[in-house]
């Protein structure tokens, strides 16, 4: 079966489309991933807060937020901007048609 023009921009549209949310999809699941693992964690701190409140997955949810925020800070400075760079060319140099 042969596409014309405008079923094969659809499908490279939708193709796009997937490229852009996959990462962003499965960073949220990584994150609730990190944020459940730290519930348990954070349990026993957690009863000292109000039973209404619930403390654990707030205390998680603070923590995933700190550290992305440190590394996101770590990696604006010269040094981490260095090795982010070298992380990059280490990954990215099998894959000449990634390597930017």
């Amino acid at each position: 079966m042969q596409m014309n023009g405008g079923g094969r921009s659809a499908l490279s549209t939708i193709i796009a489309g997937g490229l852009v949310l996959a990462p962003i999809y499965l960073a949220v699941l990584l994150m609730l991933k990190a944020m459940r693992s730290l519930s348990t964690i954070f349990g026993p701190l957690a009863k000292l807060l109000p039973r209404w409140l619930p403390g654990a997955h707030i205390l998680s949810l603070l923590l995933v937020l700190i550290v992305c925020y440190f590394t996101g800070y770590a990696i604006r400075t010269r040094i981490g901007h260095a090795i982010w760079e070298q992380i990059e060319r280490s990954l990215f140099q099998r894959y000449p048609a990634i390597h930017s």
